[in-house]
Order: C-alpha cells, then structure tokens, then sequence
C-alpha cells in the first residue's frame, strides 16, 4: 500500500504550476492511479526517475503537473545511453513487455460476471491484482514524456538539426527532420480503422452499405467478424473520464463512413498504404545516412521506439479504464455508495467502503476541489477549503496579447473561428472550418481533428500525437503554446502561421 504522507510542499507547486502542465477530464480514482505507475511504480524500475507529480481538479477538470527538472534529467540520462547504443533502453522496453503481456492475460480474465460472483475477499483480491499489474503496465514506459517539448522550441528538432551536414538548408533540414521522427507503426485508432478496411476486402463491401439493422441480417459473416473486432477494440474511444464499450453496430458506422471517404476498392487502399509505408521506411533509411555520426542514429531510434511504445502504454490506459469502471460498478452495487461517488475514492479506499466505513463526507470535500501530490515515497491529498493554499497556486496570469508562439508540427497556414476543447463532451460542437484549439489531442480527438482547417495545442513534441495525426492528415499545426486554452476564446477569429509557429488573434 503507498504511503499517505502529513504534507506537499508548496514552492515546487507555486514554480511548476506557471508552467508545463497537462489538461484532462478526469476522475479522481483513475488519474490518481495512473499518477502513482508515471512516479511510484517508475521509480522503482529505473534511476533516474521523476521525484513528483501533482494534480488539481475541480467540475471535472483535472490539471497536471510533471517535474520539468525530472523530464530534463531523465531524457538527458536517455541521452547519454544512446552516446553507447540503443541497448539500454532497448532492454528496459523488453523487460516491461513482460510487464505487459501479463496486464493483457489478467485482463482476459475479468468481466463483469466474474465479479459479481466473487466474494467480497474475492473481489478485492482480484482488484489488487488487477491495480498491481495496470500500475507495472505504465511505470518505465513513462520515460517517453522526456521525450515532449517544454518550450516554443522542439528539443528534438534542434538536436537534430544541429547534428546535420554543414550546409543542409533549412527547408531541407525541416523535410529530413519530419520524415525520420514520422511513426512507421499504427496507432492503435488507426490499427481498428485498417483492420475495419480489411474485413470489408475480404467481404468485397462496397460503399455506400445499408444501416445496420438491414444489413446485419443478411450478413452472418460480416458480423461475425465485426463482433471479433470489438471485443479487441471496444476501449479505443475511453479515456479518463468518459468509459464507453464499443459495439459491432458502432464499428459497422465506422466502416460505412471510412467506405465513403476513399475513392477506390478497400483492397486498392490498403495495398496502396503498404506501398507507401515501404516507400517511407526506403527514405528513412536514406535520410538516415545523412548523419555522419551513431549518435543522432541512435537517438532517432530511440524517439521511433518512445513514439510506439508512448501508443502502446496509450492503449493500457484506456484498457484500464473500462476494467476499473467495472469493479467501481461492482463495488457500489455492494455499498452505501452510487458510482459516481466513487470516482472520488482512492485504490486503496476501497476494502474499507466494502467493509462499511463512511467516507461520504470525504468524497464530499473531494468533489468541491482536490490536490494531490505523488512521490517515490508516497502521496499526499487535500481538499475543500484544505486545498485552497495549493489552489491559490493556479491563479491565470494576464494573456492580453495579440499573438503566441509554439513549436511548428505541420506545416501550413489557415484562419478561422476559435473552438476550445476541453473534455469530450465539447467534441459534439465542434464544426468542420474551426480552428481546434486544446491542451493536447489523444485519439478520441480524431474525428475532430479531421474537421479542423488548423490545430493548436498547449503541450507536446514533435512526436506528439497532435503532431503526427496532423501531418498524416496535412493540417496546420502548432504545439506547445502553454497558454492557449486560457489565452483564446471560443468564436475569436485567429490566423494560424505554422509556417512561423504564431497564432495571431484578428480584431
């Protein structure tokens, strides 16, 4: 059990709060977890390590803050593994498979009638397991945040180009940069959308296909591979707050909508994807060569390895999620407690709300507003009025000015209306022309991604995920402006230079 501590320290609160910080919308339970397997469970695993993290939320609305010392130690620990190779990490990524492929085998095993017929010491014991191994799922993998900018300048990118031939120009400096830190490998959004493409080549479906209820009826083996894909890929649209199991019917809209949206027959499009991904991994590899020197090789090999295994601890997150909504469900169907009460619990809360201990009044100060703080050591939490010293830390400063700068994800110009994202509830108004303006994009944020004439994040590299969705998709993108989600306002018209990195606001 991780140690509660007496008190967190505000100074490291007051400095790192006007910084860097990531936007969720979250539940206590499931961004509390997720925060001890990035700091406790991490720093078990490997030195160095980040020494905390700490959390504000309040309506919902979860803010996020890393040890930028942390980040900067650890990625230059990375760095200075890739002067020898890529071995090292290399090893570390293979030890935590191990991690995770027991996360998948346990998760195999649970389901809601499982639960239900568990016994009390039963249900808590699985729990256990299950927290253990989601904690072990994420933990080292979280050494690929050092990898994310803190800045308006991309380390990365300025890594990289400092270690170029004299004379690379510019423009050919920023094409060689963007194809070598390109994901050769598909996200796992992509992954269910390829694998969608091909159920439709092997069934020969053409667009345009009829609704489901029609079609499911005269199609047994269509569904039958439709019902196979959800139960691998009903979680891709779950996150910290929002849980929600995609069905067959859902996935079978998806593939009417992909259908509609290319031009030629599934199996074109997918043997023409293949050819392109050869075609990338044949420039990677020349473009590769341009470096004299092993050591921004290495590193190279490195961010391609952060970016993949950044997706894959991705997908045991949203994983987990579903898996903790059900055991919060199955708890409070035995407690004084309704589930949404339970969102503001901790883990190791839960035996004493099975066992009858009152924590309402608790959970009640929680959802007025909460801080909480994680170390190797342990955890601290404050809420209502017993938080409001850390609270008071968050005060917004003055963003008057006409324009901001970040770091340039893809490259391109567009204006248009303001439309700020901050949950997924937001989602829903979002209108093909407007500019998405939010703290970072995860994959639910796709479909909106698609619809936008430019992209403007707070966080993120140039590995992030707003950065390769939006180069895939061609749309203008910067990242990593830290203020924009306080700085604009839904309606105002901006114009977007990701030629310049600046965001202009147009009186």
């Amino acid at each position: 059990m991780l140690k509660r501590t007496s008190a967190f320290p505000l100074e490291p609160v007051k400095d790192v709060a006007k910084q860097f910080n990531k936007a969720f919308h979250a539940k206590l339970f499931t961004l509390f977890a997720s925060s001890v397997s990035e700091v406790h469970t991490f720093s078990s695993k490997v030195t160095p390590h980040y020494n905390y993290c700490f959390c504000f939320i309040k309506e919902d609305e979860g803010k996020w803050f890393l040890e930028q010392e942390g980040i900067v130690r650890v990625r230059q620990w990375v760095l200075e593994q890739c002067k020898k190779g890529t071995h090292t990490v290399d090893e570390i990524y293979r030890k935590w498979e191990t991690d995770w492929d027991a996360y998948l085998s346990l998760l195999e095993q649970i389901t809601s009638r499982t639960l239900q017929k568990a016994s009390d010491p039963e249900l808590l014991a699985l729990f256990k397991d299950f927290y253990a191994a989601y904690l072990k799922a994420g933990s080292v993998a979280y050494i690929c945040d050092s990898f994310m900018s803190l800045g308006d300048q991309d380390w990365l990118v300025a890594f990289l180009k400092a270690h170029l031939p004299l004379g690379t120009s510019l423009t050919d400096a920023e094409h060689i940069i963007t194809t070598l830190t390109s994901p050769v490998h598909l996200s796992f959004m992509l992954e269910s959308e390829d694998e969608l493409l091909h159920i439709a080549a092997r069934h020969r479906l053409k667009h345009p296909l009829p609704l489901f209820e029609q079609f499911s009826r005269k199609h047994p083996l269509v569904m039958h591979d439709l019902i196979r894909h959800a139960e691998k890929f009903h979680w891709i649209q779950n996150n910290y707050y929002t849980v929600k199991r995609l069905s067959a019917e859902n996935f079978y809209d998806e593939l009417r909508v992909l259908l509609g949206k290319i031009s030629i027959p599934p199996h074109t499009f997918l043997a023409k994807k293949i050819d392109e991904k050869e075609q990338l991994l044949a420039e990677k590899e020349k473009l590769l060569s341009l470096y004299e020197d092993d050591y921004p090789k290495q590193v190279i090999k490195t961010a391609r390895l952060f970016s993949k295994w950044k997706d894959e601890r991705k997908a045991g997150v949203y994983r987990g999620m579903y898996f903790f909504d059900l055991f919060l469900e199955e708890i409070s169907n035995r407690s004084r407690y309704k589930k949404q009460d339970l969102f503001f619990a901790l883990p190791d809360e839960l035996a004493k709300i099975i066992s009858g201990e009152d924590l309402h009044e608790a959970f009640k100060q929680r959802k007025k507003q909460v801080f909480f703080a994680v170390t190797p050591a342990g955890f601290f939490i404050a809420s209502g009025i017993e938080a409001d010293a850390y609270f008071a830390c968050l005060k917004p400063g003055s963003h008057a000015s006409t324009e901001m700068r970040g770091v340039c994800a893809c490259k391109g110009k567009a204006q248009g209306r303001v439309r700020i994202i901050r949950n997924a509830h937001d989602m829903s108004q979002f209108q093909v022309g407007e500019i998405l303006v939010t703290n970072q994009t995860t994959p639910e944020f796709v479909p909106v991604m698609k619809k936008a004439a430019a992209i403007i994040t707070e966080q993120g590299g140039i590995t992030s995920h707003a950065a390769v969705i939006a180069r895939e998709l061609k749309v203008p993108c910067i990242i990593g402006t830290k203020i924009a989600t306080s700085a604009l306002q839904t309606g105002e018209s901006v114009l977007v230079d990701a030629e310049k990195g600046i965001v202009r606001r147009l009186r």
